[in-house]
């Protein structure tokens, strides 16, 4: 497969990846703050999902720049053991992982324990090219909220991005992106212009 925009063909040294695992639905966090109400009933996703193996036959091998790529997949905590093979289907060599420490709303979702985390893998594909160490891998960034102050279902924090731009060098995408960020190309379904998949 080829990337392209208006013609061009895309690489990348920094990919963001954030794919629709199978979640059978998000439970409902009790509280002013939470996505559901108070019954504690789960609810559908908003978003069509796709299943382990749909994720690792996705070409995100072919979005690496030659002369090497950072990796970022995010997962959450059921779907953790699948991503490291996902990172291998995917021709990265995993390196670290990375923890969001999030604060907890309402009950929080889980039922034996409560999930307050997500996580996010760093793998490489060759040599890249690193700015600046990360100092630590755990981060207690702040939600993204809507207009009406209420979460957003599985929005990424800005300040991971924020982390991603200074750790290393552009180009950067991000792979099933849901709104525009300045610098960065985007790939999805719901992806303001996104970039094009096009048989090599």
């Amino acid at each position: 497969m080829a990337r392209t925009r208006s013609g061009t063909r895309m690489t990348y040294r920094c990919i963001v990846v954030d794919p629709p695992w199978p979640q059978q639905g998000a439970g409902a966090l009790v509280g002013r703050m939470g996505f559901g109400d108070a019954t504690g009933a789960s609810k559908p996703l908003p978003y069509s999902t796709m299943t382990v193996p749909e994720i690792a036959a996705l070409p995100v091998a072919d979005l690496a720049h030659p002369d090497g790529a950072i990796c970022w997949l995010w997962t959450t905590n059921g779907f953790l053991p699948h991503a490291w093979a996902v990172l291998d289907a995917w021709g990265f060599r995993y390196t670290h992982t990375l923890v969001w420490a999030k604060a907890i709303m309402g009950h929080g979702i889980g039922r034996e324990v409560g999930i307050s985390t997500e996580y996010v893998l760093r793998a490489v594909r060759g040599r890249p090219t690193v700015d600046r160490k990360i100092r630590g891998t755990w981060f207690p960034w702040k939600r993204q909220y809507d207009e009406r102050g209420k979460p957003m279902h599985s929005a990424k924090p800005a300040g991971f991005f924020e982390l991603v731009e200074s750790h290393a060098p552009g180009p950067y995408v991000e792979v099933f992106a849901r709104r525009a960020r300045m610098g960065w190309d985007a790939w999805g379904d719901q992806a303001p212009d996104p970039i094009a998949w096009a048989a090599s």
